[in-house]
């Protein structure tokens, strides 16, 4: 899997993870602060794979 973070950087990932999951690897401060994600254009829940 591969993430573009807003600062354009590539993140590349093995296997499924949920957007909580990448949050943490990111910043553990991202991920307590998180509400929602995106993917694809479109706000997902923290937990959507």
């Amino acid at each position: 899997m591969k993430i573009t973070l807003k600062d354009g950087s590539v993140k590349e990932y093995d296997g499924a993870l949920s957007v909580i999951e990448i949050a943490k690897d990111l910043s553990e401060g991202l991920a307590r602060n998180a509400c929602a994600g995106e993917i694809d254009g479109e706000r997902v829940d923290l937990r959507t794979v």
